[in-house]
């Protein structure tokens, strides 16, 4: 390479290295967009103190965060402290003390003209009695919503489905006041779709609720916890080709059926399978061999009258099993060693019996065991006998209570 040419490289990228760090400074349109929003909402904790005339530059008010570069405004955080909305109905809680802290008001159609939004986070919030804003389809860079417990309620709008680059929706709603859709087939076009979340949502009349989320070849976590379910004919054929995470756990199905969906055995991708309260009778199905690559799984709360099946010893990947209250009887086979990744386990409040295997010992990443209620013939030292290897690779939460 000619060496002045090689001088003029090694200049310039001096020259960049004593550049300053640029600082964002926003762009005066998308300041008179917030302000506009703002004067919608209902902030009763002042905490958009901050989106005023007196502080120009947008891109260092509470919740926003603007590219550094451009300097558009990208990605708005205004949740309402994340965990609180799913105790609100909890005895004891400060729902008064919540209810100051959350944003209220009307959502300003004005938000559409951030046409460089990609993150929205609204969740937890008090916009009750209101419906999902329709002109939110009209903000096709979002690849992140995230509008979860804010009191909306009536119908999702089908204009959702025109944002196509989603990553991430979450549209998870109060069990006292449910979101609902005719169908789903808004979220077809959802190509890029990897998350979505409908709690409690009424889906009764989505009759092909299922071939439509197979579709979407991106789609890694799935749920649907509370939802209220149409009767469907078994899939012969599922291409849920990515599905990591499921959550089925306190499903209604309408009308109501009285077995364990054989299609779920067919997801051989899973990792996480939660299928919480369902109180489904009968054997928990075979078909569960299937999932060899299960980390977690949770049926608390079913009804399967029958002892655990030998194929669920076979899941090797599993760290936490949660067996707790589902009225299984019969005695726990010593092939429970061989579940050598269990960091938590729960077997409590069922018929159980017998004594606990010797193998449980060799579960050295154990930390957590839940053996309340079961009807061993086993004293309790004894059972610190056979969990001693586990307590010296630390074992830290042993419950035993007897029923």
């Amino acid at each position: 390479m000619n060496s002045s040419i090689i001088y003029i490289l090694v200049f310039v990228q001096l020259w960049l290295f004593r550049l300053p760090c640029r600082e964002s400074v926003c762009i005066p349109s998308e300041r008179e967009t917030l302000l506009k929003f703002k004067n919608n909402l209902i902030d009763p904790s002042n905490r958009l103190w901050s989106w005023n005339h007196n502080h120009t530059n947008c891109c260092h008010w509470y919740g926003v965060l603007c590219h550094n570069v451009t300097s558009h405004l990208l990605q708005l955080h205004l949740n309402s402290s994340p965990s609180t909305a799913f105790y609100r109905y909890y005895d004891g809680y400060d729902w008064e003390g919540y209810r100051g802290f959350q944003f209220g008001g009307e959502i300003s159609p004005c938000l559409a003209d951030l046409k460089h939004l990609n993150y929205l986070d609204l969740s937890a919030n008090d916009f009750e009695g209101m419906a999902i804003p329709s002109f939110l389809g009209t903000m096709t860079s979002l690849t992140h919503l995230d509008l979860s417990y804010t009191g909306f309620i009536w119908k999702i709008p089908f204009q959702i489905g025109n944002l196509s680059n989603l990553v991430y929706l979450d549209l998870g709603s109060d069990f006292l006041e449910p979101l609902f859709a005719e169908n789903l087939e808004w979220v077809s076009s959802m190509w890029k779709l990897e998350y979505l979340h409908l709690r409690n949502a009424n889906l009764s009349k989505a009759f092909h609720w299922l071939h439509t989320l197979q579709s979407l070849p991106s789609l890694t976590h799935l749920y649907l916890y509370g939802c209220t379910l149409p009767h469907y004919n078994e899939p012969s054929l599922l291409n849920f080709s990515s599905l990591q995470t499921l959550h089925l756990s306190a499903t209604i199905y309408s009308p109501a059926i009285s077995f364990v969906p054989k299609w779920i055995f067919k997801l051989k991708k899973l990792v996480s399978l939660q299928f919480r309260g369902n109180e489904f009778p009968g054997p928990i199905l075979g078909g569960i061999r299937n999932l060899t690559l299960l980390q977690n799984l949770d049926l608390f709360k079913n009804s399967f009258s029958s002892s655990i099946p030998d194929c669920l010893y076979g899941l090797h990947h599993l760290k936490f099993l949660n067996l707790m209250a589902s009225n299984l009887h019969g005695t726990i086979s010593d092939a429970l060693g061989n579940l050598t990744s269990l960091v938590r386990l729960d077997l409590s409040y069922n018929q159980l019996q017998g004594t606990i295997p010797t193998s449980l010992g060799n579960l050295c990443n154990l930390r957590d065991i839940n053996f309340s209620n079961l009807k061993l013939n086993q004293q309790v030292n004894e059972l610190l006998e056979i969990l001693a290897p586990c307590i010296s690779h630390g074992l830290t939460n042993l419950a035993v209570e007897s029923s």
